[in-house]
């Protein structure tokens, strides 16, 4: 076939004017998707060109223009090839400034693409060949686009055409298409293509207000492929050592972690963390993919934003030593810290301090003291200096009772009666520790209930003296001065340790020695019913007599007082065996014989208690044959109560 080559008119003045370019006698037409370098490739072969760089010479287009996409360039092939311009222009990518090209309705950063070759679907190549022979095979502009790694149509991974020539000979593509031989398809699940699913859309309809389209198609590609590799093949996988089919799989995972925003994301790495159990504490390795994916584009703006996120993250939720660069930033003070470490840098013992931290809630679970668990618990820096700051406060058992002059046994008192609280609970299970401010509390009370700068008399003596020569307790003597019953003095302004404090001898026996009007003793129950103590405590631990123990008296044990009312009550309903057997021992056993006889038991009172039967139980069998002794004693006891009790 003889090719007609046109010449430029020259103009007088010596330019050259570009002629009215015409369609080539034999129509092409442009296939779905394809570019405008591949259409004219096309076009020249089939009007008998040998390569694209003569035809574009002959119909004086600059090839390196029409490489780039330049509008205008484009536009005279679709003249040539009577092709629809606007359609040529959307599937060319298009440089429009240093570093970046427009696809579709999309601007992508040149780094995305693959302009030396690109990919190629293989079962659309067949097809291509199927309908044309090797004529009908084309390049379409998203086959550039090195984040889209698999087609759409047939849901296969594209195949890297990598050519072995000039880039000038790389661009026109249709004779290495027709020397392409493709290897038989992968094939991926639709679910896979969720990320190139979203960027094709960009490509195709532009973006929209979703949180992915505020970032740059390339951003979105990378930080998702990174994301997902983290995601589905762990901290020591490679995004460049992956294959393409992985890539797809990765960035899918990734996109769905990506598009529902920043706190899905951080949730996303927050659970890859609580995963890795006790290989958390360094982030760099545990977020090796993502975090390389970050810093190999540290001079990328585009990535800041993300930069940041995932930097915030890292700061909140792992220990970053103080002058530690991460991702770009220089960290000045850690925001988390383990115990471990806040217990070795404030020199405060890790056990109080990990008390402390559990009895505010900053970490979970009853752990034991001085466990690897304990020092890599993360707390943030603000809680642990608080909690660091109170641990410093504690005193122990030993040290808090020297501070306020109290023995061994007075301390125990106190802290069993309430008066002084140690500040972790019983429950706590470690040893008793006492914060500084309840010390102070607790002698800001004392001194509440102290007249000060008095004048002291023989009669007042310090309260260990005092509770010495009144045989009491001191606790028991601070009980009673902090509950209002009577003042303490002191010759000090402000006295602060127990033997500052000073008592009334006098007013301290007058107080020890009173009981309420209507209790009485164990003891004095006792002799009024006519049995022993040890019976009447038998009878109130036993559930018959009502009382309550109050702490009166030294000797380490309480005083039980009861009831008149009590005591009368009891002593109508029941009755005393001794008060019915007489004075002989023979009527004695005798007694106990008959009672028996008649299946009355007395009631089960513990040790050697006197025996003790039912009133009721006694006055039934009185009038038994036999029974007259214990009628006639039923009437001496009767008559016995209405003395004790004339009301």
């Amino acid at each position: 076939m003889t090719v007609k080559v046109l010449t430029w008119p020259r103009e007088a003045a010596g330019g050259f004017v570009a002629p009215s370019r015409r369609s080539f006698p034999i129509p092409v037409l442009a296939g779905h998707g394809e570019t405008a370098a591949s259409l004219l490739g096309r076009a020249a072969r089939a009007n008998g060109y040998d390569r694209l760089q003569d035809a574009c010479a002959d119909q004086q287009i600059l090839f390196r223009e029409l490489a780039n996409g330049r509008e205008d360039e484009v536009r005279s092939v679709a003249r040539l090839t009577a092709a629809d311009p606007e359609r040529l222009l959307f599937n060319t990518p298009c440089l429009t400034e240093p570093g970046w090209f427009v696809l579709g309705r999309e601007r992508i950063k040149f780094s995305v693409f693959q302009r030396i070759g690109g990919q190629i679907c293989p079962v659309c190549l067949l097809e291509d060949r199927a309908v044309d022979g090797d004529a009908g095979l084309f390049q379409r502009g998203i086959w550039q686009v090195g984040s889209i790694r698999s087609c759409h149509r047939h849901r296969v991974v594209l195949e890297r055409n990598r050519l072995g020539c000039t880039t000038r000979e790389a661009h026109d593509i249709i004779p290495h298409l027709r020397a392409w031989r493709p290897s038989p398809p992968t094939s991926i699940p639709k679910n896979a293509q969720m990320l190139e699913t979203h960027l094709l859309d960009r490509i195709a309809k532009g973006r929209c207000e979703d949180w992915a389209d505020r970032f740059e198609f390339h951003v979105v590609a990378l930080f998702c492929e990174a994301l997902g590799t983290l995601m589905q093949f762990g901290s020591n996988a490679r995004a460049h050592a992956l294959s393409a089919q992985n890539l797809i799989e990765a960035g899918a995972a990734g996109f769905q972690v990506f598009r529902d925003g920043p706190a899905r994301i951080t949730s996303c790495l927050k659970e890859l963390q609580a995963r890795a159990g006790a290989d958390q504490a360094d982030y760099g390795k545990l977020y090796t993919p993502l975090l390389a994916c970050l810093r190999e584009r540290r001079k990328d703006e585009a990535f800041d934003e993300l930069r940041r996120l995932v930097r915030e993250f890292i700061l909140n939720n792992f220990h970053v030593p103080d002058g530690t660069s991460v991702l770009g930033e220089v960290s000045h003070t850690s925001r988390v810290v383990t115990i471990g470490i806040a217990a070795k840098e404030s020199d405060v013992p890790i056990s109080l301090l990990n008390r402390q931290l559990s009895l505010v809630g900053a970490i979970q679970g009853k752990t034991s003291n001085n466990t690897i668990s304990d020092r890599a618990t993360l707390t943030p820096r603000g809680i642990m200096d608080t909690a660091v700051a109170e641990v410093r406060k504690f005193t122990s058992f030993a040290v808090t009772r020297s501070t306020i002059g109290a023995d061994r046994y007075t301390m125990e008192r106190l802290c069993a009666d309430r008066v002084i609280n140690p500040h972790f609970p019983i429950d706590d299970e470690g040893m008793p520790v006492f914060h500084e401010d309840e010390i102070v509390r607790f002698v800001r009370r004392l001194q509440a209930a102290t007249d000060c700068c008095i004048t002291q008399n023989s009669d007042h003596v310090p309260l260990p003296e005092a509770a010495a020569r009144c045989h009491c307790t001191i606790a028991a003597l601070l009980t009673r001065a902090l509950s209002g019953e009577f003042r303490l003095t002191s010759p000090l302004d402000a006295p602060f340790r127990l033997p500052d404090f000073y008592v009334s001898l006098v007013s301290i026996h007058l107080r020890l020695s009173e009981f309420p009007a209507e209790f009485m003793t164990a003891a004095s129950a006792a002799k009024l019913m006519g049995v022993k103590p040890g019976t009447i405590h038998a009878l109130a631990k036993g559930g018959f007599l009502p009382g309550i123990m109050v702490d009166f008296r030294l000797a380490n044990r309480a005083v039980r007082l009861l009831r008149h009312a009590d005591i009368e009550v009891f002593a109508n309903e029941y009755i005393v065996l001794r008060a019915l057997s007489g004075t002989r021992r023979a009527n004695f056993e005798e007694t106990q014989r008959y009672i028996a006889a008649h299946g009355i038991a007395p009631l089960p009172l513990a040790g050697d208690s006197r025996k003790i039967f039912r009133r009721t139980d006694i006055e039934r069998i009185a009038y038994f044959p036999g029974g007259e002794r214990l009628a006639r004693l039923l009437l001496v006891d009767e008559a016995r109560l209405h003395g004790l009790f004339p009301n």
